[in-house]
């Protein structure tokens, strides 16, 4: 087993070293330049150097994957997973995608459709969670991969404000009961990607989970690296987002 607790790309350890705030204006130039690239040429050219990598490289053909989280600036960007998951798991397979903002949740529906995806993905225009209910939800439409629950934001409601989020009630569901609902058997790979729901959703897919191969993380902090031991993971790799973890034989 890989010992990835300490361990973070380069890229993390930067961002992690001069601020969320800093490093959205040291990738600003780079971001407005992919926004002016065709997407369809992004993504064609990032399969490429992702396929050997992991999550991605635990992906067949004809299997299942979850996507938790489909922000609308990482797809016009050529980095959304849930596009490159959809991809992979080519026409047999088929890709869940879960995402509560509905303007990203309808920006993925049209780009899979516009990309001839739309027959193996199916987008979830909700939040993830360990119950079916309505949370809280705090947007902010500049930066929609920093989207975040209420009940897991660490900053107070005025400040949230002040730093452009504005709030919203989200339906919320499981993983396990949408993909019952499908009639869903093997998963290949669970990825979440949001900021601070890991545990709930974890909690909300623990049925799924027991059926799954492997599962990304993004990273959030030190407790991360526990959470997925604890759902019966062992750490393998360090990925674009994250981590990536294996399911412990037996």
């Amino acid at each position: 087993m890989a010992d990835v607790t300490n361990q973070k790309s380069l890229a993390l350890r930067v961002k992690g070293a001069i601020g969320h705030g800093a490093w959205r204006r040291l990738t600003r130039p780079v971001a407005w330049g992919l926004k002016k690239m065709p997407a369809s040429a992004l993504y064609r050219a990032g399969l490429a150097i992702r396929r050997g990598s992991y999550p991605y490289s635990t992906i067949s053909e004809g299997d299942v994957v979850v996507q938790v989280g489909a922000p609308s600036d990482l797809l016009r960007i050529g980095r959304s997973r849930a596009v490159y998951f959809a991809m992979l798991v080519g026409p047999k397979g088929h890709l869940f995608v879960f995402e509560p903002e509905p303007t990203s949740a309808a920006a993925m529906e049209a780009y899979l459709r516009e990309a001839g995806l739309s027959d193996r993905a199916t987008v979830i225009a909700k939040g993830c969670w360990s119950e079916d209910r309505t949370l809280r939800f705090w947007s902010n439409p500049d930066h929609p991969a920093s989207n975040l629950l209420e009940d897991v934001s660490e900053w107070p409601e005025d400040e949230l404000r002040a730093r452009g989020y504005r709030p919203s009630d989200v339906p919320v569901t499981t993983i396990d009961g949408t993909l019952s609902a499908a009639g869903v058997g093997e998963v290949r790979l669970v990825s979440v990607t949001t900021n601070g729901s890991e545990e709930e959703i974890l909690t909300g897919a623990t049925d799924t989970l027991s059926r799954t191969g492997f599962l990304a993380l993004a990273e959030t902090g030190p407790a991360i690296h526990a959470l997925s031991e604890r759902f019966g993971f062992e750490n393998i790799a360090l990925d674009d987002r994250g981590f990536t973890s294996r399911r412990k034989p037996g």
